[in-house]
């Protein structure tokens, strides 16, 4: 069964950390309960491969930071 087929679009300017957190993305949250009111309003994600090797001059800090395998 494929975990996206049900998945309901929520269209709004901003949503909190926490709602983030229940979808079926399957994230795993590494910072304790801090922040989860916390509102998201940029719809992109960032991967911040350059930024852990050093080079943070284009860090997108208002972003969602995702590490995946690569990080």
């Amino acid at each position: 069964m494929n975990i996206l087929q049900n998945l309901k679009t929520i269209v709004k300017d901003k949503i909190p950390v926490g709602l983030l957190l229940q979808s079926p993305v399957r994230l795993v949250q590494k910072n304790g309960n801090i922040g989860l009111n916390n509102p998201i309003n940029d719809k992109n994600i960032h991967r911040p491969q350059l930024a852990l090797a050093g080079f943070v001059e284009l860090f997108t800090h208002y972003r969602v930071q995702v590490f995946g395998n690569t990080e």
